[in-house]
């Protein structure tokens, strides 16, 4: 069985088989993720989440980031990654790489990497174990996407699916499973997958909620499978396992191409808030800006030229005033009325107090989408700013920054972390910069609970 193979890599890989690239893969997904946390903290309805989870109480396990409450190892581990994944600002992927680069793999950093840094804590781990842990997790989480079709195509979030199973990996490996014990967990976590892609169309809080709660369903599985616990013997490939509920069609053979050979484990790193399915619009609104300052008193109509199949998405809804949050971070329209009138994408930019500014709303609603582009590259935008004088500016993108062909560097991911506990005014900065110092040697670091101390308040 495929399961089989996976879990004895998960395993039997050791930290010194990991290239120096992969290892600062992982490091900088953990300072992108943590950043976002930081962040997130005080984002719309994330207290609900801390209200509940401080009134369950529980064994003080690990720690949840800024707010500092000692809670279950898994609650940590939700209220973490429903922060860093607040403002659709995390890093996306694992990127997958090889002959299935073109595939999607959703949001599993969010989930991976915060339950990484849960059990970590709670078991004492060092950071040596925990980077080898995300790179196996994530690694997962991408040949079980790649092997199937997680284009949700059941309505389905591949947060709430394959990257179950990639924190099922992390857990297992830093909690010290064997070999039984870590396929009964697998089998185990199949049973609680879960998450609704309608969240990010309705625009409401719990389209972070998919991510949250596989890192948590994962630790408990984990748990149970450690205590002698029994799951579905197959949990991927039987008659009502994973591929059969999931996806639509398989390719299993994706599971174990390459395996140990290849991780697939460079995260994508975004460069402005918001869904990535905005970027390609953001940008293009910055190519006009380049081109000329406009003053949006001066416009007369907007243009946003897109392929059909972005006109199609829910990205493409119409933004009122009275709008969510939520649904400003998967609006095109919004992020390009945004850049227009505000000449960039802050973090700020997408909380109420910059989303409800009627000047904004009125420039929204002045936006006229249009699938008037014909590309084989979805993300291709056209934006056409046309003034009061006559005058016509055309903007153009169509690569995003973050994947593998255009990637972020070191420097602008730590730009982003700065941005993030700077938006905050939480964390200090001086504990900030000591925590990003050892995120940034992480493999010399002996326990996990030294960082994660000197981030709360």
């Amino acid at each position: 069985m495929a399961i089989v193979e996976l879990v004895r890599n998960i395993l039997d890989t050791r930290f010194d088989a990991l290239s120096d690239e992969r290892v600062d893969d992982a490091k900088n997904r953990m300072i992108d993720i943590v950043g976002c946390a930081i962040a997130g903290a005080n984002a719309s309805g994330n207290s609900i989440v801390l209200d509940l989870i401080r009134g369950w109480g529980g064994s003080k396990e690990a720690t949840i980031l800024v707010h500092g409450d000692k809670v279950p190892a898994h609650n940590a581990a939700v209220m973490n990654s429903i922060m860093a994944r607040s403002f659709d600002y995390e890093a996306t992927g694992p990127s997958p790489e090889g002959e299935v680069a073109d595939r999607t793999v959703g949001h599993n950093c969010c989930t991976t990497d915060p339950a990484a840094l849960s059990v970590a804590e709670l078991k004492g781990s060092n950071g040596k174990e925990i980077i080898t842990s995300i790179i196996l997790g994530g690694d997962i989480a991408v040949r079980i996407s790649v092997a199937g079709d997680p284009g949700m195509s059941r309505g389905f979030d591949v947060t709430g699916t394959a990257s179950t199973m990639g924190a099922t990996a992390v857990a297992g490996r830093l909690w010290g499973l064997d070999e039984n014990q870590m396929v009964n967990a697998f089998g185990i976590v199949v049973d609680t997958i879960a998450g609704s892609f309608q969240g990010i169309m309705d625009g409401v809080h719990a389209f972070k909620l998919h991510g949250a709660l596989s890192a948590r369903n994962a630790i408990v599985a984990v748990e149970l499978a450690s205590k002698g616990f029994t799951g579905i013997k197959d949990p991927l490939e039987s008659p009502a396992g994973y591929y059969t509920l999931y996806s639509k069609m398989a390719y299993p053979e994706h599971l174990t191409r390459d395996l140990g050979k290849v991780f697939h484990a460079k995260g994508r790193h975004k460069i402005h808030p918001s869904c990535y399915g905005n970027h390609s619009t953001i940008d293009a609104g910055l190519d006009v800006l380049r081109q000329r300052d406009i003053d949006i008193e001066d416009i007369a109509e907007v243009t946003l030229g897109v392929t059909p199949g972005s006109a199609r998405s829910n990205l493409a809804q119409p933004f009122e005033a009275g709008d969510s949050q939520q649904k400003a971070l998967f609006s095109m329209r919004y992020s390009l009325a945004n850049i227009l009138m505000r000449k960039e994408a802050r973090i700020e930019h997408y909380t109420d107090e910059y989303i409800q500014d009627p000047k904004v709303i009125d420039l929204t609603r002045n936006i006229k989408l249009e699938p008037s582009v014909q590309s084989e590259n979805r993300n291709t935008v056209e934006v056409t700013v046309k003034l009061k004088n006559g005058e016509v500016i055309t903007g153009h993108a169509e690569k995003q920054r973050g994947y593998l062909d255009n990637p972020l560097t070191k420097e602008e991911i730590i730009d982003k972390f700065w941005k993030c506990v700077d938006f905050s005014k939480t964390v200090s900065r001086q504990n900030a910069e000591k925590a990003l110092a050892m995120l940034e040697n992480l493999e010399e670091i002996d326990k996990i609970s030294r960082i994660v101390d000197l981030l709360v308040v």
